[in-house]
């Protein structure tokens, strides 16, 4: 997201600059993804306590504030490297992307020195999974910081509908609010040749771990085995992507489908997008833990475009009322996962249509339009 809107918002004429730490403590990195784009990237060299643990063998969370001390985040200490960068600039509207939400401290300070301002919410933030914390002051804290970000930016964006509505009826603002949902890339979708196979292939593409875990899932999928020979002797599930904390082939031999089930590990992105368009159905499983009801996972949106028929295992909440328009959403009840999975093998989920409108190119106009309307 922090490439694709800029590298098209640079293409309709915007002259954008990225500011962005130099490397830190990270667990992964993907140079390819800043290659092409075209906007003026300046990386903030500071202080990043970070290193130091990760020298000496400390692991860190995996969130943005997991280090048990830092308000609002362990990103805190490049803030100042960031004033002074952005006070040199001759940017005369800035965009902060959080999380990390203390980069919306430097949007606060950069509005009062006389620039607009468009805050940027990916995750909820106060009452949310990354806005709670273990020192109960910092959460009184986080609500008035989030306060002061919604009543003083020029325009909000946010990733959900349900982001946008809970910003809403908390800080009584009702202007300048926009949804902007996360896209897929229309070029990554190009030249791909899908090969012949003679099983009906499920497949799941993302992270799995103890909060996003498949056993109902697997489960449902044992049911529909047992249920349909014709299902039982002609399907195979695919589970692609880093799986933490969990054993899935435990889970898949007691339930005795192991020989169902085909796992991959990590693999570069053109090769996962193939992997879903080579499917006959996809798959996605999210948590429901209910702190997480208005995030929608980036990679819904690369399955729309896959354009194959979509399961979707959602609580209440921003993704399942997105998926419902395009596919099949089930809860967590492994009755209700084998019906859907029988009614995908047997032609009855169709795949999804018109779905142009999560292109980044069309979300990057949406974004051009947003700025423009707070330029003027």
């Amino acid at each position: 997201r922090m490439v694709k809107i800029p590298f098209y918002l640079s293409k309709f004429g915007w002259d954008i600059k990225i500011f962005t730490p130099e490397r830190i403590g990270y667990n992964a990195y993907d140079n390819s993804l800043i290659e092409d784009c075209p906007c003026d990237v300046k990386r903030i060299r500071y202080f990043e306590p970070l290193n130091i643990f990760s020298k000496v063998g400390i692991k860190q969370g995996t969130g943005t504030r997991k280090d048990f001390i830092s308000f609002p985040d362990n990103k805190i200490f490049w803030l100042h490297s960031l004033k002074k960068a952005l006070n040199r600039s001759d940017c005369n509207l800035i965009i902060t992307s959080a999380p990390p939400f203390s980069v919306h401290i430097s949007g606060l300070y950069q509005k009062k020195r006389g620039k607009q301002w468009i805050a940027e919410f990916r995750d909820p933030y106060s009452g949310g999974h990354l806005g709670k914390y273990f020192i109960p002051l910092y959460n009184s804290f986080a609500e008035r910081f989030e306060s002061r970000i919604v009543h003083n930016a020029d325009a909000i964006a946010g990733l959900t509908d349900g982001i946008i509505q809970n910003l809403k009826n908390r800080h009584n603002r009702k202007y300048g609010m926009y949804v902007i949902t996360n896209g897929y890339e229309e070029n990554d979708f190009q030249n791909i040749h899908v090969s012949p196979h003679s099983k009906f292939i499920f497949t799941y593409a993302g992270t799995l771990s103890r909060e996003r875990s498949p056993l109902t899932f697997l489960e449902g999928f044992s049911i529909a085995v047992k249920r349909d020979k014709r299902f039982a002797e002609n399907v195979e599930m695919r589970f692609i992507g880093k799986i933490s904390g969990i054993d899935i082939k435990a889970m898949a031999d007691n339930l005795n489908i192991s020989n169902f089930l085909k796992i991959k590990d990590y693999i570069p992105h053109k090769e996962v997008i193939y992997e879903m368009m080579n499917s006959d159905a996809l798959v996605i499983i999210t948590s429901s833990n209910p702190e997480l009801k208005y995030v929608i996972p980036g990679k819904l949106f690369e399955y729309l475009r896959a354009g194959n028929p979509i399961i979707g295992i959602f609580p209440e909440g921003s993704g399942k009322e997105l998926l419902s328009k395009y596919g099949k959403v089930v809860g967590e009840a492994p009755e209700k996962i084998a019906d859907a999975l029988l009614d995908a093998f047997y032609g009855k989920i169709l795949p999804p249509e018109n779905v142009s409108q999560f292109s980044w190119e069309a979300l990057a106009r949406k974004y051009g339009e947003v700025i423009r309307s707070v330029l003027s």
